[in-house]
């Protein structure tokens, strides 16, 4: 397992947490730079097999996510799969003007996507039942009883041909 992240006290603290995990490490980087992301990964993944790749609460934070993520997808072996979420602006508008100011003000401004939008991010591979949806509904383990739109979230999960 490889985690990356660009924040250096994430990064020390899954170092500590990871210690005793031989075959996980962390690494100081940036999605947006996948030739070193990808060369990290080398070092504790065999990439000629299977892997998963997730992007999590990432992706909304990427200005352009499109060119990065064709990079990671072209590196990735038949079989891997791909899990996404991401913030979107498409509900709960009362909301939605407060996130996306708190992102603003926090010096991570965030670029919220639509349904079509998040789908389009995993073009070239092959959605997974139920598709995009909102991330509660993403093959729930119990029946969702709130309103999902009120995540802001996306998820999808996509399998490379």
């Amino acid at each position: 397992m490889l985690y990356v992240g660009n924040d250096p006290i994430a990064i020390a603290h899954s170092e500590i947490e990871l210690a005793d995990a031989p075959n996980a490490t962390a690494v100081l980087g940036d999605l947006r730079d996948p030739d070193a992301v990808l060369a990290a990964a080398a070092q504790v993944l065999d990439l000629t097999r299977p892997v998963g790749l997730l992007m999590l609460a990432v992706l909304h934070f990427v200005e352009a996510p499109e060119e990065p993520l064709r990079r990671y997808y072209d590196a990735l072996a038949p079989g891997s799969h791909v899990a996404i979420t991401h913030g979107t602006a498409d509900e709960e508008p009362e909301k939605r003007e407060d996130v996306l100011r708190l992102y603003a003000s926090s010096g991570s401004p965030a670029t919220p996507r639509d349904r079509t939008q998040v789908a389009a991010l995993v073009e070239g591979l092959t959605p997974l039942p139920p598709g995009v949806v909102w991330t509660p509904l993403w093959r729930p383990d119990e029946p969702v009883t709130t309103n999902p739109a009120r995540s802001l979230t996306y998820a999808i999960v996509a399998r490379k041909p």
